[in-house]
């Protein structure tokens, strides 16, 4: 990946004496500052699905979850009947997780 592709252009502000100065200058993120990044805007959870039984669930609980906006993971358990999610709380809420399950079938745990 190029040196351009790396960066990102930020707004770096900085307050001197009551002035302020604003500078765009391109800074490299690394792969390590990316996934601190991400896992800054997402959310884990692990809900409790016991109507999970079969193959099948696990496709349509996952087709399902995964066509959702802002769903970056999800990971369907038969033997212990979860679902692990991993989403961007900004793009979709867990009432919306829900009410899809609920749509396909199958219903959370509280």
């Amino acid at each position: 990946m190029s040196r351009r592709a790396e960066s990102c252009v930020a707004d770096e502000v900085y307050a001197r004496d009551r002035e302020t100065l604003y500078s765009a200058e391109p800074i490299v993120v690394s792969e390590f500052d990316r996934s601190i990044w991400i896992m800054a805007i997402t959310q884990e959870t692990v809900l409790s699905v016991p109507d999970i039984s079969c193959e099948h669930c696990v496709k349509t609980i996952n087709g399902a979850l995964g066509a959702l906006p802002g769903i970056e993971l999800v990971k369907t358990d038969i033997p212990t009947r979860t679902v692990q999610l991993r989403y961007d709380p900004a793009q979709v809420s867990m009432e919306q997780i829900e009410a899809t399950l609920d749509d396909e079938g199958y219903s959370v745990a509280k």
